[in-house]
C-alpha cells in the first residue's frame, strides 16, 4: 500500500491504526491542494523530525518556510501532542526560467541592444522560431525558456563587465 507521509513506518507504533490513517488523509490533504509532502526524518525519545517540502503547486499558493512549519505542526500535533515535532521546511522556489516570456525577451533585447539576427547567429535556430518565439505566436518549451534565460543571463553579464 502506497502511503503518503514517507517513512511512516517510523510513527506507526505511536499510535493507532486509526490515527495513522487520519494522518495521512491530512497529509493527502496537503499535498493534493498545496503540493507539500511530509517525510518523517527520525523520531528519538519524545522529539520527532520531519522534514516538509513544497513544490510547484497549480493554485499558486506557495507557503513561506514559518507556514511549512506551523502546518506541518498543526498536523503531527494533533495526532502526537506528547511529542516535541521539530520541522525543517524546504518552500517552493520559482524556476528562473519561469519568468521567460515574450515580453521579457523584448525587454532583454531592447535593454542588451539584441536583434533576432544576433540570436539566430549566435544559438544555430532558424530565424521562424526565434521570430515566433519572440513575437509570442508559438509557445516555449521549457528547454527554450531556459536556452533565453541563459543567453539573455550572459549578455548581461556581459554588459555588466564593459
Amino acid at each position: 500500500m502506497e502511503t503518503i507521509i514517507k517513512n511512516i513506518h517510523l510513527i506507526k507504533d505511536l499510535t493507532t491504526e486509526e490515527n495513522i490513517k487520519k494522518l495521512e488523509i491530512g497529509a493527502l490533504q496537503h499535498r493534493k491542494f498545496a503540493r507539500i509532502t511530509f517525510k518523517v526524518i527520525s523520531v528519538i525519545g519524545k522529539v520527532m523530525q520531519i522534514h516538509t517540502v513544497q513544490t510547484k503547486s497549480p493554485h499558486e499558493n506557495h507557503a513561506d518556510e514559518d507556514r511549512l512549519i506551523l502546518r506541518t505542526k498543526e498536523l503531527f500535533l494533533h495526532f502526537f501532542p506528547d511529542y516535541e515535532i521539530q520541522v525543517t521546511a524546504t518552500p517552493y522556489q520559482a524556476n528562473p526560467t519561469e519568468k521567460v516570456t515574450p515580453e521579457y525577451i523584448r525587454e532583454a533585447m531592447n535593454s542588451y541592444d539584441i536583434k533576432v539576427k544576433d540570436i539566430v547567429d549566435e544559438t544555430g535556430i532558424d530565424k521562424s522560431n526565434v521570430s515566433a518565439w519572440v513575437n509570442g505566436t508559438r509557445s516555449m518549451s521549457q528547454p527554450v525558456r531556459a536556452m533565453f534565460y541563459y543567453y539573455i543571463w550572459q549578455k548581461a553579464a556581459v554588459a555588466r563587465t564593459a
